[in-house]
C-alpha cells in the first residue's frame, strides 16, 4: 500500500476503509476496528503490531519492519477483524465498586479540594483509558488465574484514596485483597512497560498491596 508522509496505522486503516479490496484487487468488506478519537484518548484501538501492543491511532508506520502484521488483542473476544469486546474488563472494574455514594456535594456549587500531594499521586492513574493492553501483557491474567489485572485494581485504588466512609473503604479493601485481587499479582511490571500512556502501573500495584494490607491489619487489631 502506498502512502505519503509519516502516517499512523490508524490513518492507513481509515484509508483502507475508503476503498476496501482484497489481495486480488476485488472489493471486500472494510476492516472493523475500534478507532474513535484518533488521539490516544478513548482506548478503543488497541492492537498487536508485529507482536507488540500498540494503539493504532498513534503507532507510526515507520516504526515497524515490513511486512507489518496487525492482529487483535488475544485475551478478549474478537467481534470482527481488529474489533474486540471489552465487556469482561468493565465487569472486573465494577467488581471493586470504584465509585462513591453521593455525599451532599452534588447539590452545592463546589466540591472539596484534594490535597496537592494526593492529587499528584493519583492524577496519573486517572489518565487510564481502559484499553486492555495492561491485561494483555500480564502473564498472570489468563484462563487459569482469577487475577483481574492492573486496570481494575488501579480504578479501585483511585477511589480508595478519596473514600471517607470506613465501612465502604474496608469492604473494598477486602475485595482488593480477596480472590482475583492484588495477591495474585507477581509484580513483573509488564503492565507498566506495555501501557500506551506510560502510566506508573507497577509502582501503583506495589502501593495498592502495601496500603491495603496495612489497612486490613489496622482494622483487624484496632477497629474490630
Amino acid at each position: 500500500m502506498e502512502y505519503d508522509g509519516e502516517p499512523t496505522l490508524g490513518s492507513l486503516l481509515l484509508k483502507i476503509q475508503e476503498n476496501p479490496i482484497n489481495r486480488n484487487g476485488e472489493p471486500t468488506s472494510p476492516v472493523a476496528w475500534g478507532g474513535s478519537c484518533l488521539e490516544n484518548l478513548c482506548g478503543g484501538c488497541a492492537i498487536q503490531v508485529n507482536g507488540t501492543y500498540k494503539m493504532a491511532c498513534n503507532a507510526l508506520v515507520k516504526e515497524f519492519k515490513e511486512p507489518i502484521l496487525i492482529e487483535p488483542l488475544e485475551k478478549f473476544p474478537v467481534i470482527r477483524d481488529l474489533l474486540i469486546d471489552l465487556t469482561s474488563l468493565q465487569k472486573d472494574i465494577r467488581y471493586f465498586k470504584p465509585w462513591k455514594k453521593l455525599d451532599g456535594y452534588s447539590s452545592l456549587n463546589h466540591f472539596p479540594e484534594l490535597d496537592p500531594n494526593l492529587w499528584e499521586e493519583i492524577y496519573p492513574l486517572s489518565l487510564c483509558h481502559q484499553c486492555g493492553i495492561c491485561l494483555e501483557a500480564c502473564p498472570q491474567v489468563n484462563k487459569r488465574s482469577p487475577f483481574k489485572g492492573a486496570a481494575p485494581l488501579t480504578e479501585a485504588f483511585l477511589i480508595q484514596k478519596k473514600e471517607k466512609l470506613k465501612k465502604r473503604k474496608m469492604d473494598r479493601t477486602l475485595k482488593i485483597l480477596g480472590k482475583g485481587g492484588i495477591g495474585y499479582c507477581d509484580f513483573v511490571g509488564n503492565c507498566e512497560t506495555a501501557c500506551p500512556r506510560h502510566l506508573p502501573l507497577a509502582r501503583a500495584m506495589a502501593k495498592i498491596s502495601q496500603e491495603s494490607t496495612r489497612s486490613y491489619i489496622h482494622h483487624f487489631f484496632y477497629e474490630s
